[in-house]
C-alpha cells in the first residue's frame, strides 16, 4: 500500500569554518543535499510504502585535514535535527530521544584519537538528533503512519527504554498489559 504523506524535517546548523553540509535520503535516494544555514525546515512529499527510512548525514566536517578544524574553542560545525513531523504530526520528544548517530570515521579523527574513544563515540543513542561528526541517524518509520506514531509515542515508549515495569506488563500503556485487561473484562461479562 503506498501512500504520499508531507515529511517536514527541522535542521538547525551551527557554523564554524561552513555551515554543516547535509544530505537527506528517503528510501536510499537522494532528495536534498546543501549546507544548512541557522534554522530551517525542509519540506518533502513522499511516495511512501509499508516501511521506510530517512536518513540525515552530516559530511564534510574537517577533523584537522588540510590543518583545517571545524571546531574552535568557541564554536563547531553541528547539525541537529529539532523535529521531523509526518503529516503535521510531530514525533516529539518521545521519538526524538530514541534516535542513534552513527558515526562515520575520518582518517584524520581515527589517527588523532585512542581506541577507546572510537568505540564509545561510534555509535551515540539516545543522541536526541545531534550529529557532531561526519556520520548519519537513520528514521525508520511504517503506515499507516497516524497509528504507527501513536503505537510508537504512546503504546510502546518504556519498552525500548527497557523500564523494567514494561517487561514484566504492568505499564499503564503497555500494549500486551492493555489487551490482557481488555480480555479479562471481556471474561466478566
Amino acid at each position: 500500500m503506498n501512500q504520499t504523506i508531507v515529511v517536514d524535517i527541522e535542521l538547525e546548523g551551527f557554523f564554524c569554518n561552513h555551515w554543516p553540509r547535509t544530505k537527506i535520503t528517503f528510501n536510499n535516494q537522494l532528495i536534498f543535499f546543501s549546507e544548512i544555514e541557522n534554522k530551517k525546515t525542509l519540506t518533502f512529499e513522499l511516495d511512501c510504502v509499508e516501511r521506510n527510512r530517512i536518513t540525515v548525514e552530516h559530511v564534510d566536517k574537517s577533523f584537522g585535514e588540510n590543518g583545517v578544524w571545524d571546531k574552535t574553542n568557541d564554536t563547531e560545525c553541528v547539525l541537529v535535527i529539532k523535529d521531523i513531523r509526518l503529516d503535521k504530526a510531530s514525533i516529539g520528544t518521545e521519538l526524538l530521544s530514541t534516535l542513534t548517530f552513527i558515526t562515520n570515521w575520518t582518517q584524520e579523527q581515527l589517527k588523532y584519537h585512542d581506541q577507546d574513544f572510537i568505540q564509545q563515540n561510534a555509535m551515540i543513542n539516545h543522541c536526541m538528533g545531534q550529529l557532531n561528526f561526519n556520520g548519519v541517524i537513520n528514521f525508520d518509520f511504517e503506515l499507516p503512519i497516524y497509528e504507527w506514531l501513536i503505537k510508537e509515542k504512546f503504546i510502546n515508549p518504556a519498552r525500548k527504554s527497557g523500564s523494567n515495569e514494561m517487561r514484566r506488563g504492568k505499564g499503564k500503556f503497555d500494549y500486551e498489559y492493555i489487551v490482557n485487561k481488555i480480555n479479562s473484562i471481556k471474561k466478566l461479562f
